[in-house]
């Protein structure tokens, strides 16, 4: 057993147990375990199934949908902001020969990765250390909208302090099914968030290019407050923080 063998070495590490493809309940978590790791969880469906054993839940193995960066990128933002803790991509560039990930893989390869990709999920990275990430929680009832078909939104929530909501369009499920509508134009959607009074700053992100699309300041009297969705492709985000 692991942790017997480090209790004897006097070192303690990260214990982490994979568990399904998918989502499933853990039961019966062991106590030495910290990490419950899925492969394939899209929709994060397992994050909520799990949330209360207080231990990081993990998206830990992608692909299967295929080569483009969308479906991964999408995979990453929606799992982190259910209030998952851990995202492990499967990155194809990388091979013998080419350990500087610029392998250049076939259009039949079961999954993705590149360096535009990776710069991505280093701006998920880093929009997530400007938040207190481990006192928030998954709040989807925060924020309110009309969403095209296909299209989900979730809100990480701090109470009173930090809000981090992630809009994205559908998804194609299956061959024959319609592609869904991926970009919306300026002011085509709008959403409601509930804030308490306070001053905020609020900013759109836009997780594809990566960039800032804007930002600006709030005065919240408290309630329900519209924010005119930007013009995006795919998904956009929406980081609202008290100054």
């Amino acid at each position: 057993m692991i942790s017997e063998t480090e209790t004897g070495l006097g070192a303690r590490h990260l214990i982490s147990q994979n568990i399904a493809n998918g989502k499933a309940w853990v039961e019966n978590p062991h106590p030495a375990v910290s990490i419950f790791n899925f492969h394939y969880a899209s929709p994060p469906d397992t994050v909520a199934l799990n949330f209360g054993l207080n231990r990081v839940i993990g998206d830990n193995e992608t692909g299967f949908r295929g080569t483009n960066d969308a479906p991964y990128r999408m995979e990453a933002w929606d799992f982190i902001v259910a209030g998952g803790g851990l995202f492990n991509h499967l990155d194809y560039s990388f091979t013998a020969g080419h350990e500087d990930g610029t392998f250049v893989y076939p259009a039949s390869q079961p999954g993705g990765g590149n360096a535009v990709f990776r710069r991505q999920i280093r701006f998920l990275s880093e929009c997530m250390k400007r938040f207190d990430f481990v006192h928030m929680r998954p709040e989807n009832g925060a924020v309110h909208g009309e969403l095209p078909p296909g299209a989900t939104i979730r809100a990480l929530v701090r109470p009173g302090q930090d809000y981090l909501i992630y809009l994205r369009t559908g998804a194609k499920r299956s061959k024959t099914e319609p592609a869904p509508k991926t970009d919306l134009g300026k002011g085509e959607l709008a959403i409601e968030v509930t804030l308490p009074a306070g001053d905020f700053e609020v900013e759109w992100l836009d997780p594809k290019t990566p960039r800032l699309v804007e930002g600006s300041t709030l005065a919240s009297k408290g309630g329900a407050r519209q924010f005119s969705v930007p013009a995006f492709e795919e998904d956009v985000v929406l980081a609202i923080q008290r100054r």
